[in-house]
């Protein structure tokens, strides 16, 4: 192929993309067009390669992730988390992609297909072991934080909300790695049907593949929210249709009417109601009897401000702290004030000065690099070192 632009001749292999990529090597892994029993076996070659590399990329991250955690590096992690999630929704878009096959196409296909299954799967299996590696680092984590997973998720536990976005993110990659044993079960369903008389090629009958999708990849996180559930209280919220407090929020134990505003809120809905007395500009006066000493006329944000300073601040302390929820329940107490609305823990140090400061090198973010920065000062010591 020639392209115009480049002035060159594609698809021999030798320019530096092709060289890079392996296109020479890539585009030959599947079966040529006078191989193929069917058309459509080139789209499920395709699709299943596609599947294990991207299976290869995430449990390489994943390898990556244990690395980070164990270094306490979890906001890291994240991100990391963020792209395997990202791959695996390729997954589950790819499978949708091989069920346009038809299932007559499909027999014919599976003639030669000997007896595969993807039990066999390369990826599949490492997916599996990568998540019990990352599942063991989370435990690792909370050992060193003197952590339960239970305490992770009660309000106000600090020091633990980057542990509980790390939690968050294994339940998003376990839904969607069963999304995507769920999407396999669909496409198996309607190409050769799911019944206990169907048996795949491997032997075991198409209806395993039920219960094969529901397997969690971290079932303790799974667990802790029936834990959770279960020592769930209704104390502490409001009956539907009452009349909530404004200004209450986070609401905690109300009485059924409401609990009486606090000063500070009479004066200021008072305010208000004065001001919304006021006439709109341009609006006609009603005649009224003079008055001798007519009170100044305020605007809204004035009403506002001279209410506000009418306020006990001692008052307004004191109805701004929640009362406690019940000890036995801890995920009802109210949510803290979020940093910078309450001294929160210490700051980290600043950094160094420096006139560049997005030039100073990476740090290790995992245990690779930072055997590769230990490489590189045995073999170049320092200064200081000899003397």
């Amino acid at each position: 192929m020639f392209n115009p632009l480049l002035k060159k001749w594609v698809g021999k292999g030798d320019l530096d993309y092709e060289v890079y990529l392996k296109t020479g090597t890539l585009l030959h892994l599947q079966s040529s067009t006078e191989e193929l029993v069917h058309h459509d076996e080139l789209l499920f070659q395709i699709t299943h390669q596609a599947q294990e590399l991207w299976l290869k990329l995430i449990t390489q991250e994943a390898v990556e992730v244990v690395a980070e955690m164990d270094g306490d590096l979890l906001w890291p992690a994240t991100g990391r988390l963020e792209r395997m999630l990202r791959a695996m929704k390729c997954l589950v878009a790819e499978m949708n992609i091989l069920e346009t096959m038809t299932p007559d196409t499909y027999q014919i296909i599976r003639r030669s297909l000997g007896n595969g299954s993807g039990q066999e799967s390369p990826g599949y299996n490492a997916m599996r072991l990568a998540a019990d590696g990352l599942a063991a680092a989370l435990d690792r984590t909370l050992q060193r934080r003197n952590l339960r997973l239970l305490d992770v998720y009660k309000v106000g536990a600090y020091n633990s909300e980057d542990v509980k976005r790390i939690c968050e993110q294994f339940v998003d990659l376990d839904e969607l790695f069963q999304t995507w044993l769920y999407t396999h079960y669909q496409m198996v369903r309607r190409i050769i049907g799911v019944d206990r008389s169907i048996k795949a090629l491997d032997g075991l009958p198409t209806q395993v593949l039920a219960g094969r999708m529901t397997l969690p990849l971290f079932r303790k996180l799974w667990e802790v929210r029936a834990e959770m559930t279960n020592a769930w209280r209704r104390d502490g919220g409001y009956a539907p249709g009452s009349q909530r407090p404004s200004g209450s929020y986070p609401a905690v134990s109300p009485s059924p009417a409401g609990p009486p505003a606090p000063e500070g809120h009479a004066s200021i809905s008072s305010a208000l109601e004065a001001a919304s007395d006021l006439p709109a500009p341009g609006a006609a006066k009603a005649p009224t009897e003079p008055q001798q000493s007519a009170p100044p006329v305020m605007s809204t944000a004035q009403a506002l401000a001279a209410a506000a300073a009418q306020v006990d601040p001692s008052a307004t302390a004191a109805a701004s702290v929640p009362p406690q929820a019940p000890a036995e329940d801890p995920w009802s107490k109210p949510e803290p004030p979020r940093r910078g609305q309450a001294p929160g823990p210490t700051e980290p140090p600043p950094l160094p000065e420096s006139d560049d400061p997005w030039s100073r090198p990476e740090p290790p973010t995992s245990r690779f690099a930072a055997q590769l920065q230990e490489g590189v000062a045995a073999n170049h010591p320092s200064k200081d070192s000899g003397r």
